[in-house]
């Protein structure tokens, strides 16, 4: 949102505190920020010294990339549509296990108030896959990223895991049930949003207070497509 539609939003619905969740521009953000009592940010310091409940993403990716290479895979994709801890997770990942980091590799596809769309998995398949030399796994920061991978790759005769793995994060539930049923990273969104409003009561009634930074822990939900048979 423009720091204009934000204002529009405050001026109908007047509160004392706002929780930010999803995407925001850094605009409206920077407005929130500015024109509310307290401020809980979810997302990763969109907005200087206000709390924020994090989940630990660098962490979450970095196993992510050590699992696929315990398994054999060394050419490996990624899909994001941002820079953020899941894309530094994935390069150290890469960095640690001597995997070079090739530009073509790694996929920024177009990002918005949409969050991350299985369109943005649909594509990003499409480019990696047409490389001269595809990847043998494709890595993707979101489970709904990797939803449109899967199915771009069971559209054009490739067969998962056997000719690339692929991997989410997040741990929706419709993880899951995909076929085959995706590996991913589990993100504790629940114990995150009790926490950001916690916080949000304890920011209202002290607005002095010192902001906190808090990271959830994540961890790997190992399922059938990332060419695990334990």
């Amino acid at each position: 949102d423009t720091a204009e539609q934000v204002r529009e939003l405050l001026d109908v619905y007047p509160v004392d505190g706002v929780i930010l969740i999803g995407y925001v521009t850094a605009e409206g953000a920077s407005y929130i920020g500015e024109n509310v009592r307290a401020v809980i940010q979810t997302n990763e310091l969109l907005i200087p010294d206000v709390d924020t409940i994090s989940f630990d993403g660098l962490g979450g990716m970095r196993s992510m990339v050590d699992h696929l290479v315990s398994l054999g895979h060394r050419r490996i994709g990624f899909i994001t549509g941002q820079h953020e801890s899941r894309e530094e997770g994935f390069l150290e990942g890469l960095r640690t296990h001597n995997l070079p980091r090739e530009a073509e590799l790694l996929r920024m596809q177009p990002y918005g108030l949409d969050g991350w769309t299985p369109e943005m998995g649909y594509d990003g398949a499409r480019q990696l896959m047409q490389l001269a030399i595809p990847p043998d796994a494709i890595v993707c920061a979101s489970d709904r990223i990797a939803i449109g991978a899967i199915q771009w790759l069971h559209q054009h005769g490739f067969h998962v895991p056997t000719d690339v793995a692929v991997t989410g994060f997040d741990n929706i539930l419709e993880s899951e049930f995909t076929a085959p049923p995706l590996t991913t990273v589990h993100v504790h969104k629940q114990l995150i949003g009790e926490l950001a409003a916690e916080r949000a009561v304890k920011r209202i009634e002290n607005e002095n207070s010192v902001p906190l930074r808090i990271q959830t822990p994540t961890h790997l939900v190992i399922r059938q497509s990332c060419g695990y048979k334990g």
